[in-house]
């Protein structure tokens, strides 16, 4: 955790493909349809990776009347979850090109049931491999007290052959 950490919920670190638009005040497109990945995601918001961001989207983010569109790719769903963000902070990565940014989203709408659902999808995928091995440890000494469950029964038949 860091020092200042202000965060009232917990982030789970979780890579999803998201595009993201900037919006002026009237919901017009303001940038192409920009794409990154998400760094981790939380109940308030998002944390997105990106290539080739301008300065310039950040200049009109910082203004009041922008805003993104996020259009959030969680696998095995038919349709992105779509939000509103407001840009929380920047930190740009150093490297020469492409340039690279991290952008820490707040949502400004998202609908509650989706913003749920990116939540309890990114907890069991987190907890899933666990849940995997569990199964495969079961599954593994149900097949060895078969094992010996038939070797009893052998034992038993020899017995009565003789």
């Amino acid at each position: 955790m860091y020092k200042n950490e202000r965060r009232k919920y917990v982030r789970l670190d979780k890579i999803y493909p998201v595009e993201l638009q900037v919006l002026n005040n009237e919901s017009q497109p303001a940038s192409d349809l920009l794409q990154g990945f998400t760094r981790d995601v939380s109940f308030e918001g998002l944390c997105v990776e990106i290539n080739d961001f301008h300065e310039h989207y950040i200049e009109l983010l910082q203004k009041e009347n922008y805003r993104l569109a996020v259009f959030l790719n969680i696998p095995l769903r038919r349709s992105p979850v779509k939000a509103f963000a407001r840009l929380a902070w920047t930190k740009k990565i150093a490297r020469p090109y492409p340039r690279r940014y991290l952008l820490g989203l707040s949502y400004y709408a998202i609908d509650k049931t989706e913003q749920k659902k990116i939540i309890d999808y990114a907890r069991l995928s987190k907890s899933f491999p666990r849940v995997i091995v569990l199964f495969c440890v079961i599954l593994v000494l149900i097949c060895l007290s078969l094992l010996l469950e038939n070797y009893a029964l052998t034992q038993s038949n020899r017995f009565l052959a003789v």
